[in-house]
């Protein structure tokens, strides 16, 4: 299964489509209870069985660095530091450029202090997938005025390369705002006449990865968001 093979789970039952969507903070103890809320188990159909779930998540997470990152790849860089975000770190804005365009932030951060910032699944391409050259913009300063048109942002090539997921979409443009995910059951599940109970558990610890850029003589930090690690339970 390959991380664009979404689509897989045929004959799907929806048993949460809120349009608003719902919030839900995976750091906190209560994640599971909101997400798990979300959804109406009442749905399923008596006497199917379940291996899989798939959920729809916004490109948009909001993190925040517990401390420093260090990326390890110059003296210039070990104190990367999440900060507010704002339109002025963007080439136009941020709505117009929130899947073409990754910011740089400066060293330190916002005086040493970290913020919670704004980060989204730039548009991409499935690793090792053949064709194209760009897909998205990576800005080498604070206020986007140097920049590298030509970054190549790569998706999960297959489900060995996953976190938890069986599959994910690979978002190749700004045509939606959510990325579907596959993840395994911790057990399947058959439908009784008892409601089952839905359990979300979340890892933060690989959601976000931080690297070094530059504009040729000043260092910044770029910031990516990764698959979280999710396991789910129904019982």
């Amino acid at each position: 299964m390959t991380s664009t093979s979404t689509t897989q789970c045929q004959n799907a039952v929806i048993i949460g489509n809120d349009p608003d969507g719902v919030e839900v903070d995976i750091a906190s103890v209560t994640a599971g209870a909101v997400a798990g809320a979300f959804g109406n188990v009442t749905l399923l159909p008596l006497g199917e069985t379940y291996t899989h779930a798939r959920v729809h998540i916004n490109r948009l997470m909001k993190i925040r660095t517990a401390s420093g990152i260090n990326t390890r790849e110059d003296a210039d860089t070990d104190n990367c530091m999440t900060i507010t975000t704002t339109n002025g770190m963007y080439q136009t804005n941020e709505a117009t450029d929130k899947y073409t365009h990754k910011p740089a932030v400066p060293e330190n951060g916002s005086s040493g202090v970290s913020q919670e910032m704004n980060l989204y699944m730039t548009n991409g391409r499935q690793g090792g997938a053949g064709g194209g050259s760009e897909t998205y913009t990576q800005c080498e300063d604070a206020s986007c005025g140097e920049k590298n048109t030509s970054a190549v942002w790569n998706y999960p090539a297959d489900v060995s390369t996953l976190t938890s997921a069986k599959a994910m979409q690979t978002m190749r443009d700004g045509s939606t705002d959510q990325v579907a995910l596959i993840y395994a059951l911790s057990s399947p599940y058959t439908v009784s006449l008892i409601p089952p109970t839905i359990d979300m558990a979340f890892g933060t610890s690989k959601a976000i990865q931080a690297e070094e850029v530059t504009d040729g003589s000043d260092f910044f930090c770029r910031f990516a968001i990764q698959e979280p690690t999710v396991t789910i339970s129904i019982k």
